[in-house]
């Protein structure tokens, strides 16, 4: 629907009919696998040779803190072709299959008359690592060579445009996918349509012993320089991987190198807009952590090369930035260097204008993630994470609070974690400032794994990962099954003007007064944290008809304090997880105040099912409920609760009740699903 959509807006403007396509700029992206921002001779590393992309940086813009939004491989590229954020299209696994409804980036190029491409790994299927892909599964391109997922350099599968019989790539793959991209753009050259040919290079990404013997041999092992936060233990074992990995970059560095050189043979370099880029580095020891690991948050593994050539017409005013960019940012700035109408789904912040007029941006925040990691490093190591990289800091946030705070530029190698540091409390403020900003930018609400994986519908091992296999995989893609019920700047509530807010994702009231949804719910699936103080009275109302006289119109499942309430006498239907004033829990499962309990509540037609922490509190058939008085186990009805439930109906607003005498309650993870 949204690629219908912003092909007919095209279209309607006659943006494509009537535009001069020839003037319009080829691009060419190139994306590596697994290539860290520090491994160039153009980034200072002493090790590597990188001279043709050494070349290419001179001739290019280049920015020095890039990192990828989500440091591993499907959700980078799900966020690089989508222009969003991980937590936004439920793309935060590998081997998810990214949904077709999504716009991408191929998509809109042809709906703006360019011919599209795409060339080599691939990763965003979801149905078999070695499974054909067919062209409505391609998400725009048209050309096609390319695989799900391999990483066998020397025996490397593909499949041909609608060819579902696999070939092999007749070369070590990096020089073969290059050799591809250069026909493709020979064929096409001087075709009235312009290319936007994607080239995808699966190198350095280990295996590392299958790097080309000629380039294993530019790197004795003895000779390999390491960086000092690397340990003693890791150091023998990285030298030996390092040697692999610098081959594989010296050897995809040659194969980038003779594409460039096709590119301007043919008459192109100035009349094509070039990225190059990496989905996520490779930690290589760094910390502790060994070598071939990613999705961490240090720079090693998050920090990405972004170099950019586009068509100037005169020298750059600036080649070197210091800006911090992170992944959504790319394709919205690939969009705007191209001329090209921005979709309003893109969520990053495009830096065209930056590189257009030489203006750097050094206050400007990089979000980055670990929305659910699977990665095998150690256990204090593997934790969900939100990120804001800078031009000087990198600050890390946990599911715990504050992390990591790094001032890069005193301290490159990131060895000083200032967080802790009371000298540092006001860059710490400021930091974490900035990255609650970006946060609320994309509602995002920092939750666990767990809550996300729910959230999403999917199905994980124990490791945190979506089986997959080689062929025929279970396939996950992601559908939001549950959606925030209330935006976290509460523009989508009816209540008393300042008494609901947020604070630290914690939803609270200042006094008694309800907060409601503005929509009207009826067979949905509410889940939500609670947690009380001593003497809490509030409740969740479901069903309300008028939210202005909300207590004999709705149903109210009650929240409380039942060891505070049990010495005030209170009848057995007044307690927590029952239906206030109709039915009373099964039995006492509310936590101790100060405690977060878990509460599920289940509306379908008539029938309300309320689970507290993990256990049936109420199971309501509410058609039996035919008097407004007595309730069927013969108990009174409270006469301020006059409407029989049989009669109500069963499509109303959601509320929250608040502070209620002198104790408050507090909500977090609302979520709703309707059925």
């Amino acid at each position: 629907m949204k690629r219908l959509q912003y092909a007919s807006l095209m279209l309607l403007a006659g943006l494509v009919a009537c535009k001069d396509k020839k003037s319009d700029p080829n691009v060419l992206f190139i994306l590596t696998d697994q290539w860290r921002s520090s491994a160039f001779g153009f980034a200072g590393d002493p090790n590597v040779q990188t001279p043709r992309l050494d070349k290419f940086a001179s001739e290019a813009v280049r920015f020095n803190n890039a990192v990828s939004v989500c440091p591993v491989c499907t959700p980078f590229r799900g966020s690089l072709l989508t222009g969003r954020y991980p937590t936004s299209t439920g793309m935060f696994l590998n081997d998810a299959y990214l949904p077709e409804e999504e716009l991408c980036l191929a998509e809109i190029f042809k709906a703006n008359g360019y011919q599209t491409g795409y060339i080599g790994k691939w990763h965003l299927d979801g149905h078999g690592r070695l499974d054909f892909t067919p062209p409505e599964r391609r998400q725009g391109f048209d050309y096609w060579k390319a695989l799900e997922c391999s990483h066998d350099y020397n025996h490397m599968p593909y499949y041909e445009d609608n060819d579902p019989e696999v070939k092999y790539w007749k070369d070590y793959s990096p020089f073969a996918v290059c050799e591809d991209a250069k026909q493709y753009l020979s064929t096409h050259a001087h075709d009235d349509s312009p290319m936007f040919l994607f080239v995808s290079i699966a190198a350095p990404h280990f295996p590392l012993y299958s790097a080309p013997e000629e380039f294993k041999s530019y790197y004795p092992i003895d000779a390999i320089q390491l960086n000092p936060n690397i340990p003693d233990t890791l150091q023998n074992k990285t030298k030996k991987d390092l040697q692999g990995y610098y081959a594989h970059c010296s050897a995809v560095d040659q194969a980038i190198g003779n594409l460039l050189d096709k590119v301007k043979n043919l008459g192109l370099w100035n009349k094509t807009v070039i990225f190059f880029t990496a989905d996520h580095g490779d930690m290589m020891g760094a910390h502790g952590v060994n070598p071939k690991q990613k999705q961490v948050a240090w720079r090693e593994a998050a920090g990405v090369p972004l170099l950019i050539r586009y068509p100037s017409g005169h020298k750059f005013k600036k080649q070197v930035y210091d800006m911090a960019v992170t992944t959504p940012d790319l394709s919205a700035t690939l969009i705007d260097l191209c001329g090209i109408k921005r979709p309003e789904s893109f969520e990053g912040v495009s830096f065209a204008q930056n590189i257009m007029k030489g203006r750097d941006d050094l206050d400007k925040g990089a979000l980055y993630m670990s929305v659910a990691p699977f990665a095998a490093v150690r256990k204090e190591f593997k934790k969900e994470y939100r990120a804001i990289k800078t031009a000087e800091y990198t600050y890390v946030k946990s599911l715990d609070g504050p992390w990591l705070l790094y001032d890069d530029g005193k301290d490159p190698y990131q060895q000083n974690n200032l967080v802790s540091d009371p000298a540092n409390k006001d860059l710490l403020n400021r930091m974490d400032t900035k990255l609650a900003d970006e946060l609320n930018r994309i509602h995002d609400d920092f939750k666990s794994a767990a809550a996300y994986n729910l959230e999403w519908g999917y199905t994980v091992e124990s490791s945190g990962e979506i089986p997959y296999k080689a062929h025929n995989q279970e396939v996950q893609t992601p559908e939001r099954k549950w959606h925030p019920l209330f935006n976290h700047d509460l523009s989508n509530v009816m209540d008393e003007e300042g008494v609901w807010h947020y604070e630290d994702q914690v939803l609270t009231a200042s006094k008694d007064a309800c907060i409601f949804t503005t929509e009207e719910y009826e067979n949905f699936e509410l889940d939500l944290e609670f947690k009380n103080e001593e003497g809490t009275n509030s409740g969740v109302i479901v069903y309300c008809t008028d939210r202005k006289n909300w207590i004999p119109n709705s149903v109210e499942i009650q929240i409380s304090d039942d060891y505070y309430f049990k010495e005030e006498g209170w009848a057995p239907n007044w307690f927590c997880g029952g239906i206030f004033g109709h039915l009373p829990p099964t039995e006492t499962l509310v936590k101790h105040p100060g405690e977060w309990n878990h509460m599920n509540i289940l509306c379908e037609g008539r029938n309300i099912v309320v689970k507290l922490n993990g256990k049936v509190s109420a199971d309501m058939d509410m058609a039996k409920w035919t008097s407004g008085s007595t309730n069927p186990d013969g108990t009174e009805i409270p006469s301020w609760l006059p409407t029989p439930f049989a009669e109500l109906p069963t499509k109303g607003y959601i509320g929250f009740q608040g502070m209620h005498g002198k104790a408050n309650i507090y909500f977090r993870n609302i979520r709703i699903a309707p059925l």
